[in-house]
């Protein structure tokens, strides 16, 4: 028992399986190894001599994986601390026959310091907690909510049901108006092991909160789209400037060239490298075969 979230190991057999003596139909022999004072210790115990328990009835008539409702269980030798645990148990099974049950019972200390570490990032009082699969608080930043039942409409739809939503094993989000400021909530899933029930772990943000938190990025995405706008129609002058310069050149000699100017010093001299360059190359060509003739 290396984890120190395990509070007991435990396995329950049949005694009409392992003692060949036995001929009634319930009776059974649970070893369990529990952790108390820092050390691990072993009991041995005969129980249901008379019959089964509620409990290990319904377990032994299930005969599949179960974790358990949260309960609150004495957790020292003086019986004097309880804390909050669930057991997750399997069946023992000789072929299609039921011998024994094995579990582990688990200390919710751990998932309690896991919810409480859980914030989101630039949103103002918000939380996380985790609801077990039969709608009991098994983490919440409030210790006063722990193993309550959580309310199972806090919307205002009248037909909204959280425990039946719960049971689809499906992600879903909801706004919350208990309060007088209303709460996005949002419930994901988590499927324990190969039980068909699912735990929630839900993410609640106050509606200001995110609200304020869009406004920000809005009013970011606004500036910083001005003056990408603004750098962007630098950019587009400069550009342009840079073309229509040479094209206004030669427009400019093609003007004087119609008007019978035809001297060598008007010339272009342009560098572009693209078509521009190739028309005053044929322009100044043009105005040298002239200048030949006269």
């Amino acid at each position: 028992m290396g984890n120190p979230d395990f509070y007991q190991l435990w396995d329950s057999w049949e005694l009409n399986v392992v003692d060949s003596t036995w001929n009634r139909p319930t009776g059974r022999i649970t070893n369990t190894r529990l952790r108390e004072k820092g050390e691990i210790k072993r009991m041995v115990d005969i129980r249901s001599l008379n019959g089964d328990n509620e409990f290990y009835s319904k377990d032994k008539a299930l005969r599949r994986e179960l974790i358990s409702e949260i309960y609150a269980d004495a957790f020292t030798e003086q019986k004097s601390e309880k804390k909050l645990m669930t057991t997750y148990e399997a069946p023992i099974m000789d072929q299609k026959t039921f011998v024994g049950l094995i579990g582990v019972d688990v200390t919710l200390d751990r998932f309690q310091q896991i919810v409480n570490r859980i914030k989101i990032k630039n949103l103002e009082d918000s939380y996380a907690f985790l609801i077990s699969h039969n709608g009991k608080y098994a983490g919440h930043p409030d210790s006063e909510k722990l193993n309550t039942y959580v309310d199972d409409n806090p919307t205002s739809d009248q037909d909204f049901n959280l425990y039946q939503k719960m049971k689809l094993g499906e992600t879903f989000s909801i706004i919350d108006e208990r309060e007088e400021e209303p709460r996005f909530v949002s419930y994901q899933p988590i499927k324990i092991s190969r039980t068909d029930t699912y735990w929630y772990l839900g993410i609640t943000v106050p509606e200001n909160s995110i609200i304020k938190q869009v406004n920000d990025n809005l009013y970011f995405s606004l500036i910083v789209g001005a003056i990408g706008l603004l750098l962007l129609g630098i950019v587009i002058y400069f550009v342009s400037l840079n073309i229509s310069r040479p094209i206004h050149s030669v427009t400019d000699q093609l003007h004087k060239l119609a008007k019978g100017e035809i001297k060598t010093k008007n010339q272009l001299e342009l560098k572009t490298g693209d078509e521009i360059q190739e028309m005053a190359e044929a322009l100044n060509k043009t105005i040298n075969k002239l200048n030949l003739k006269n």
